[in-house]
């Protein structure tokens, strides 16, 4: 009897310390994120991040179907949560709390940490690395496909500067025929043409079935890659009447979508790089510089940098660009949120933002150079300087920039122009007509005689203007 009464006291004791176990692993797994705000308007969205950053908030931006969300923190107790909101409603923000579960492992009890690794476990847990960058390509309308074998191709690009982390994948939401006699229908999904998954239809739901297929990111490719969804579906036993019955059809939602992370590759230092990293043609955000000329510049000096930003905007035509041009007092000092182009001439160099390079430069009066320096106080930022005491030599140096053959050539960090370049003019082009290649598109095969779908996309800035007379060749 005894020994029971034992068995019995330490089954309670095992289940207790169980149970407060799983009770401190719940509480360890539960944080807190205020939401500040749904936006749909990009330059809306970056003047609310970037004011919540320069006051300090570990703000974060988060892309769903429609828009972007901003998030404000992972708070582990909910009443710094609550103090966080406040502050965030004070300032003018429509606040949300929100309980998420991380998913990351707990320490054991006896794991000692010091505060500052406790501390970068905590972020580790409910963050992604802050140089990782999060890329969703929504799907803009719902796409039908008919009929017993169909298909319908998706693309989507990745820069030649990004490194891809391995949680790559396509979100696929799709509604089907609720008719499900044959049981055998199937849907494959293909990465530039390599089959990754297939899955059977029949045990699908009917509605907003979801499906995650997982990118191998070593059969995805620099620039345009393509996610093709090849059907066979089958809703009777009667092949022939399926090929004709509207009955047989299969609908990928608006709300799929491709999620792409990476990190951007750091810029080698050099000139051949430009304009990476001072322009990113694939981020939201593609102008990441400041363009910085003297407090009374001359004609020159206002030309160079207006054609410095022109050539932003050719390289970007269906974007809208956001480009700063500041004067030198307007940079009270050098901010490692930043990179800078500078123009300028050998009687500025006085200015704190000339501080790299004070003492380095030659004689400048028959000559421009172009150097890039680090930034002191963050290496993986850049000044670009573009000095010249001549106005026809400063502008040269301005022209070559936008000659990516002469940019190529330039191997090394400092370049010294002295004379005219001299660059074949190619055959001006109808600036009315854009082809599949100018979007950055290449061949296309269509194959087989079953219904298939394709899809180009073509950004246009939000402030254009169309007319009615637009038309598609096909040659």
């Amino acid at each position: 009897m005894k020994k029971l009464i034992c068995v019995i006291a330490v089954f309670f004791i095992v289940l207790n310390s169980s149970f407060a176990f799983a009770q401190s692993v719940s509480a360890q797994n539960t944080y807190y994120v205020v939401q500040a705000g749904f936006y749909k308007d990009a330059t809306i969205l970056m003047e609310s991040y970037n004011l919540l950053k320069a006051k300090g908030f570990p703000v974060y931006k988060f892309a769903v179907a429609g828009g972007t969300r901003l998030y404000v923190g992972n708070y582990k107790e909910r009443k710094t949560a609550e103090s966080a909101a406040k502050q965030l409603e004070a300032l003018g923000f429509e606040t949300l709390i929100l309980t998420q579960k991380s998913t990351a492992p707990t320490l054991p009890k006896t794991t000692s940490l010091s505060p500052a690794s406790a501390a970068s476990l905590e972020v580790s847990k409910t963050m992604k690395n802050e140089k990782s960058q999060v890329k969703n390509i929504f799907i803009p309308e719902d796409v039908t496909i008919k009929g017993i074998f169909g298909s319908h191709s998706l693309f989507f690009f990745i820069d030649e500067n990004w490194q891809l982390n391995d949680n790559c994948f396509f979100e696929l939401v799709f509604n089907q025929s609720q008719i499900k006699n044959y049981k055998n229908s199937t849907l494959t999904v293909l990465l530039n043409d390599v089959p990754i998954k297939s899955f059977a239809l029949s045990d699908k739901d009917n509605y907003q079935a979801a499906e995650k297929i997982l990118l191998p990111k070593d059969k995805i490719v620099k620039g345009y890659n393509t996610i093709k969804l090849s059907t066979y579906h089958r809703i009777t036993e009667e092949p022939c009447m399926d090929y004709v019955n509207p009955a047989n059809w299969l609908t990928v939602c608006k709300e799929s979508y491709i999620h792409i992370e990476y990190e951007g590759i750091p810029d080698t230092f050099g000139v051949n790089n430009y304009p990476y990293p001072y322009l990113k043609v694939s981020d939201d955000q593609p102008v990441d510089c400041i363009i910085v000329v003297p407090d009374n510049p001359n004609n020159a000096q206002i030309t160079a940098a207006l054609t410095i930003a022109a050539d932003f905007g050719k390289r970007i035509p269906y974007s809208n660009t956001d480009i700063k041009v500041e004067c030198y007092t307007d940079i009270k000092s050098i901010s490692k949120d930043a990179n800078f182009i500078v123009i300028g001439n050998s009687s500025d160099t006085e200015n704190e933002i000339f501080d790299p390079i004070r003492g380095t430069l030659p004689d400048l009066k028959n000559a421009a150079i172009i150097k890039e320096v680090k930034l002191p106080i963050d290496e993986a930022k850049r000044i670009l300087y573009i000095l010249s005491d001549n106005d026809e030599m400063l502008l040269e140096a301005a022209r070559s920039l936008t000659l990516d053959n002469i940019v190529l050539q330039m191997k090394t960090n400092t370049q010294l122009i002295s004379s005219k370049i001299e660059e074949e003019k190619a055959a001006e082009k109808n600036s009315d007509i854009i082809t599949l290649k100018d979007l950055g598109y290449e061949d296309t095969v269509i194959k087989g005689i079953a219904s298939s779908n394709l899809r180009f996309f073509c950004k246009t800035s939000a402030n254009l203007i169309q007319n009615k007379q637009k038309k598609l060749n096909l040659f």
